[in-house]
């Protein structure tokens, strides 16, 4: 699952994707988090144009396609402006995509984007100046929940089948019965027929010491 947290810069997108991701790990989960600000440190990339938004925005999806392609849960907090993108990546993966906004003034709103286009449709909506961070996080996994790693692992249980010299089994293995068709006697002990298979073929009973 990637969670794509979209808004304006000072709207709660990072505030609340950290709160997401203590959240999920306390779930058991080991989410990642791509946050817009870090991301462009990391590439160096202070180009706010149009391209320069794109190019950042591209990175987050392909770093989160990735790592949703190994079952990771992926947490991403990037303005991300351009609604044609996100529905792109939404065609492509399991997105829930969260949309957060305020009428509050909080100080960024010199950085705010004028051409941003909020979502129109399969979103989760966030007014983050009526409902608190936790009632946010919570909002969150209502409407789109993490499965528990528990469950999965459960899951996997179901599934596991061992392979023994070829033949598949299911797990867990058939056992032997204590039916009248079946072996009841106990099982061969290491050594106990060393003696009869060196007289029949003539070999030393040194070589089993």
């Amino acid at each position: 699952m990637i969670y794509w947290i979209t808004g304006q810069p000072g709207h709660g997108k990072t505030t609340i994707a950290t709160a997401l991701v203590a959240q999920l790990k306390r779930g058991g989960h080991s989410p990642f988090h791509i946050d817009g600000d870090d991301l462009r440190e990391l590439t160096n990339n202070s180009d706010y144009s149009v391209e320069g938004r794109i190019a950042n925005i591209r990175k987050a999806q392909n770093i989160a396609k990735y790592l949703q392609s190994k079952g990771e849960a992926v947490i991403v907090s990037v303005v991300s402006p351009y609604k044609i993108i996100r529905e792109e990546l939404k065609s492509e993966c399991e997105v829930a995509e969260v949309y957060v906004h305020t009428s509050e003034e909080r100080g960024r709103e010199a950085n705010h984007v004028d051409n941003y286009e909020s979502p129109s449709r399969d979103f989760i909506d966030l007014d983050t100046g009526e409902l608190s961070v936790d009632e946010c996080v919570s909002v969150i996994l209502n409407e789109k929940p993490m499965p528990s790693k528990e469950l999965k692992t459960l899951d996997k249980r179901k599934t596991l089948a061992v392979d023994f010299d070829g033949v598949i089994q299911p797990n867990p293995a058939p056992r032997f019965s204590s039916s009248d068709n079946q072996i009841r006697h106990a099982p061969v002990k290491a050594g106990q027929n060393n003696d009869e298979i060196c007289e029949q073929f003539s070999l030393n009973r040194s070589y089993f010491s």
